[in-house]
């Protein structure tokens, strides 16, 4: 069910990757038990190390400022998002608060060519 909440968590790990093992385990309210198939304790140790180690989610081209260099993966710089977001709203205020106060505002604002 999405979103549930339970008491305990059962997860079998069979390759779905970090991503899907926190989802279903942040369910519980009391425990999580994850289980594996593996020939022995070591195995399912390395076998989860692996699987928890590797980020599998679908990568988008909005999630990175920059292009990648040298095969590398990037993680968006959401500061900067933040800003540019902010300074943008904060000059779409400011312009609007001025031809609310200045009906012709407007046109001297498109005359100064900015």
């Amino acid at each position: 069910m999405h979103g549930a909440t339970v008491d305990r968590a059962h997860v079998f790990a069979d390759g779905g990757g970090r991503e899907l093992t926190y989802v279903a385990m942040s369910r519980a309210r009391e425990t999580s038990h994850v289980y594996v198939a593996a020939d022995d304790l070591d195995q399912a140790v390395e076998d989860l190390t692996i699987e928890w180690s590797t980020d599998r989610r679908q990568g988008w081209i909005f999630d990175v400022d920059e292009p990648a260099v040298d095969d590398r993966i990037r993680r968006p710089s959401l500061t900067h998002q933040a800003e540019s977001t902010l300074l943008l709203a904060r000059l779409r205020a400011e312009r609007d608060a001025v031809v609310a106060m200045a009906p012709d505002a407007e046109a001297r604002l498109r005359s100064l060519d900015l």
